[in-house]
């Protein structure tokens, strides 16, 4: 039995406090609680070479002082195998009841690019006692050159040391080191985790990381926590560690415990305190020998692999309760590095146990359909109370429960159980897999499971039991007759709340004592069991069904194939349609659900052809009187079976039935036999009809040559017909017509009536072709304007009438009609036929387009223009129209809105227009344009210059019935002949124009340049006076720029 830790309220973690040079942390490889414990199985890859080597490697711990400074290094090779280049050895035993749960190989050593077989310093090979070697690769690689030139490797090997068992020799070879200088080592170690139920409950943890530890840097701590040691009693540990370059009497290096208490040293008989890493491979202060190790080297020069056990009688290392310890590596001065820490510590835990027995109890053998009975007893020899305690025991597919069986016969909550959960302690769960589960202990009840007390004899039990019937389907008995069965049962630590589950053990033990844990198995014979099997209908006619079938279960899947790709997941499929190709081997492989377990069957199908459906035929339809005559296609070495109306019955392939009647007429079916496979039915169907009587054929006689001749009989029910007549004339129809009569066609029609098949006798009628006028050829004078004479015209032809037809009910009887004033309506196609004889030619047509004449235009005009300026005439659009302009001055336009530039006034006068459309002219339309001459360029005048402050004068010569424009500065305008503009301001001097018009005719500009100049301030005269008679007036005035001055007095 395994136990598996399933999930924790406590966690185990791991945590380091370093002062050493911790170059990978140390994290945890591998760890469980469990009954058991922890060993290494280990050897060197180096040794010495020169004088004193045998003395040094020989050395007996703790004594001796030789160390891997003072040798040549070389390596450790004992197997004399010349592919590998060393190799050493180590023994693996465990204690009785031992279980390998992990295994974990460890190898390195001292090397560097350039050193021996560094390229291959992952790989190593691994032998079990004397068996082949392995071939190994590392799953991690670690090169290192903090204080030595190193390399690690790790590999997961736990399949390989299961296998070996735990008893057995490991030579570990081809482990690359430098070798032929001083201070190398190398070495290799396989951790081994092993589980024993004789033994404590452990935490089995361990560590790989690898810290430099120096004098420059002496401290590494490996803690590790949550767990928790017995609350009372003994507590016991173990301490391991895997160590490069520990050299024999280079003291300092120490091995320190706290497991809440404060450090306490670690020794033993050869790991001195004080140099506990001394180059030694020993469990308990026992170093290992030849013949364990080979070759049994007691100083290895430089490679540790040591598990300590401390006394810990006094608990100074570890007590009660505790969760939590710290392991510290130090060391004095001493260099050295370590790869590898284990730790096992007593722990507090339940530990759950299960039992199952089976009792049939029908007695004797067990048979299909027995009753077994199976007790489970459950139980905790551990050290910790289990809460929520639960057993549950799954049932296979070869035993089927016995509903109401569940009862609790011993323990807490004794009595009997319903099936149902939510009701009690126990229930029965049909899901994907079918169990029984009962909650056990004190206090257990519908949702949770109770407390089991511990106790090394598990006095605290709970037994309760439940029946199945062993199962009377053959299929899952050939596949498995043996019912297995396996309790498990599940708790959570009181203490640690750590979840445990456990299988049940059948209560059988090896002759070491030891509980061997498995299955309760139950055999039952299956004899009466015929072993599963596939048939089907064979043999099978072609088109028929093929039925297959194999033994039958409801716990099985099937899975069909075979010829032609056939397919199917039926125990019992069907191929509908067999042909020849589906012939052959069918095989079904049975499948259990659930296991692994199948069985091919297979059985042989014949498939024999059916003969295809035969496809008879006969003489229908038949006349009454006349034979009927059946037959179908001949088929190699059959027989026929024909039935039809009238009690008609033969085995011939081609019957005969004379002396048709009507009762005859039905459907005569035909199956054809071969190789006992009968075809479907064929079938022909036959008519028997009455011949109908002589038809009596009419025409339209006499017919005009190009006319139809009608032919006419007639008509019967469901009768076809058959005319024949002069110039290979044939048709079926019952009255047929001859389009395009010629005189070849003249003479005597035939005509035959068939009704079912029976034809007439013939009937006659004589036709008379006469010779049509040939299709006349009119003409018109076509295209006509409206208002003009249509005139018709056709070829005269002697003896001959004509008739004319056309637009608006026109009609005549002349050869050529003429029809006056022409309107749209009588436009179009103008037919004649003439007609000779009683014989009317075909129609001849001539087409007449008559055109609508154009309205009178109205055309206007710009009058009246000025001369100079362009006259502009217009008309209205008119569609697809072409214009024609005249005028004064021999003026001509084609365009639709002519313009004449320059007039004169010798082009005023009449404009006249037409318009033409469809080659019909419009009557002339006209307009009048009256030109006028432009007044001369006026030339102004002013009283310039202009001193500011008095009138502008502005003037222009007059002219006869003009009108005046003036323009100036400042905005001026006026539309006198002869303005004036008082106030003259400096703003008023500039050029004024003015235009003079006549008519509508205005002149060019003309223009006068008016100045305007600043009239002087008034002066401010001055004088002596007064004067004295006599004297001389002197008067005087500022003087001004330009100017002339002027007295008075």
């Amino acid at each position: 039995m395994t136990k598996k830790l399933l999930s924790a309220l406590f966690f185990i973690s791991i945590c380091f406090y370093s002062y050493s040079q911790l170059i990978t942390p140390f994290t945890i490889r591998y760890q469980t609680t469990q009954k058991g414990g922890i060993r290494y199985v280990s050897n060197t890859a180096t040794t010495c070479s020169g004088i004193g080597c045998g003395a040094g490697r020989s050395e007996v711990p703790p004594a001796g002082t030789s160390t891997d400074n003072g040798f040549t290094a070389a390596y450790v090779d004992i197997d004399a195998d010349g592919t590998t280049f060393q190799s050493s050895s180590d023994s693996l035993f465990l204690p009785t009841c031992s279980q390998i749960l992990w295994a974990g190989l460890y190898w390195g050593a001292e090397n560097q690019a350039g050193g021996s077989n560094y390229a291959t310093r992952n790989q190593c090979r691994l032998k079990v006692n004397n068996g082949a070697y392995t071939n190994l690769t590392a799953s991690s690689l670690q090169d290192n050159a903090v204080g030595f030139n190193t390399y690690h490797c790790f590999l997961d090997v736990t399949t390989i040391v299961q296998a070996a068992g735990i008893n057995a020799r490991f030579t570990c070879a081809n482990v690359a080191a430098r070798v032929g200088g001083t201070n190398r080592f190398g070495g290799w170690t396989i951790v081994v985790v092993y589980k024993n139920d004789l033994q404590p409950m452990r935490n089995l943890t361990v560590f790989n990381g690898l810290s430099n530890v120096s004098g420059a840097n002496p401290i590494t701590d490996v803690t590790v926590s949550g767990f928790l040691t017995p609350a009372s009693g003994p507590i016991t540990f173990e301490v391991g560690n895997v160590t490069y370059d520990g050299d024999r009497s280079s003291t300092g290096d120490q091995l320190m415990f706290n497991g809440g208490s404060g450090f306490v040293n670690i020794s033993d008989a050869v790991n001195p305190l004080n140099d506990i890493f001394n180059s030694t491979l020993s469990y308990n202060g026992v170093q290992k020998t030849t013949p364990f190790i080979n070759p049994g080297y007691t100083n290895t020069l430089g490679y540790d692999a040591d598990i300590f056990l401390p006394n810990n009688a006094a608990k100074n290392y570890i007590g009660n309760s505790a969760t939590t310890a710290t392991l510290r590596l130090t060391t004095g001065g001493e260099t050295y590095l370590t790869q590898v820490v284990t730790m096992a510590i007593d722990v507090y835990e339940p530990d759950l146990r299960a039992a199952v027995r089976a009792v049939d109890l029908n007695g004797g053998a067990v048979l299909p359909g027995d009753i077994i009975e199976y007790t489970v007893v459950g139980k905790n020899i551990g050290s910790d109370p289990s809460v929520n305690t639960y057993i549950t025991d799954t049932l296979e597919q070869n035993g089927v429960f016995v509903p109401g069986s569940i009862i609790i016969t011993s323990g807490p909550n004794a009595g009997a159980k319903t099936d149902a959960a939510g009701d009690d302690q126990a229930e029965y769960v049909v899901g994907t897999k079918r169990y029984v589960k009962v909650r056990i202990g004190t206090g257990a009840n519908a949702v949770t499971g109770g407390t089991v007390n511990n106790s090394p004899l598990g006095i605290d039990s709970t037994q309760f039991r439940f029946r199945v019937v062993a199962t009377t389907d053959c299929i899952i008995l050939a596949c498995d007759n043996i019912i297995n069965n396996q309790a498990y049962i599940y708790g959570t630590g009181n203490i640690s709340g750590n979840t445990f589950n456990n299988g049940s053990n059948p209560g059988i033990f090896d002759v070491f004592g030891c509980p061997i844990p498995g299955t309760t198995t139950t055999p039952i014979s299956a004899a009466s069991c015929s072993p599963p099997s596939a048939s089907s209908n064979s043999p099978v006619c072609t088109g028929n069904t093929i039925n297959l079938s194999a033994t039958g279960s409801t716990a099985a899947t099937y899975s069909w194939t075979g010829p032609s790709a056939f397919v199917s997941t039926l125990a019992n499929p069907t191929r509908a349609g067999a042909t020849a190709a589906m012939a052959g081997t069918y095989t079904c492989v049975i499948s259990v659900t659930g296991t692994t377990c199948t069985f091919t069957v297979t059985t042989v199908v014949a498939v024999n052809t059916t003969p295809a459906t035969p496809a008879p035929s006969s003489n229908s339809p038949v006349c009454t009187g006349n034979t009927i005559n059946l037959s179908t296609a001949a088929v190699a070495g059959a027989t026929y079976s024909w039935t039809g109306p009238s009690a008609f019955a033969s085995a011939l392939q081609n019957p005969t039935r004379p002396g048709a009647t009507v009762a005859m007429a039905g459907t005569y079916s035909v199956t054809v036999t071969a190789g006992g496979c009968t075809s479907a039915v064929g079938t022909t169907a036959v008519v028997v009809n009455a011949t109908p009587a002589t038809p009596a054929p009419s025409s339209n006689t006499p017919v005009c040559t190009g006319n139809t001749i009608n032919l006419s009989t007639a008509a019967v029910a469901g009768a076809t017909y058959s005319w024949t007549g002069p110039a290979a004339f044939v048709s079926a129809v019952q009255n047929p017509t001859r389009a395009g009569a010629t005189l070849a066609m003249a003479g005597t029609y035939s005509v035959t009536v068939t009704v079912s098949g029976c034809t007439s006798a013939v009937g006659t009628t004589a036709v008379v072709v006469n010779t049509t006028p040939a299709t006349p050829a009119p003409s018109s004078n076509s295209p006509v304007c409206t208002g003009n004479a249509i005139n018709l015209s056709t070829p005269a032809v002697a003896g001959a009438t004509y008739s004319w037809t056309g637009p608006a009910a026109f009609v005549s009887a002349v050869q050529n009609p003429s029809r006056p004033g022409a309107t749209l309506a009588m436009a179009g196609t103008y037919s004649v036929a003439v007609t000779v004889g009683g014989c009317t030619s075909a129609v001849g047509t001539t087409a007449v387009v008559v055109n609508t004449t154009p309205a009178t235009p109205a055309p206007s005009s710009n009058s009246p223009v000025c001369t100079g300026n362009a006259i502009n005439l217009s008309t209205p659009a008119v569609a697809g129209a072409t214009y024609s302009w005249t005028g004064p001055a021999a003026f001509v336009s084609a365009v639709q809105n002519p313009t004449r530039p320059g007039a004169t006034l010798a082009m005023a006068g009449t404009y006249s227009v037409t318009v033409t459309v469809g080659g019909c002219t419009s009557a002339v339309g006209t307009t009048a344009v009256v030109v006028n001459a432009t007044p001369a360029t006026p030339a102004p005048s002013s009283n310039t210059p202009v001193c500011t402050g008095n009138t502008i004068n502005l003037s222009t010569p007059a002219v006869a019935g003009a009108t005046y424009s003036w323009t100036g500065p400042a905005a001026f305008v006026s539309a006198v002949q002869n303005p004036t503009r008082p106030g003259a301001t400096l703003a008023m001097a500039g050029t004024y124009s003015v235009t003079t018009t006549v008519s509508g005719c205005t002149s060019a500009v003309g223009t006068t340049a008016v100045v305007v100049n600043t009239t002087p301030a008034t002066p401010a005269p001055s004088s002596n006076s007064p004067v004295c008679t006599g004297n001389t007036i002197n008067l005087s005035t500022a003087a001004v720029a330009g100017a002339t001055y002027s007295w008075t007095g």
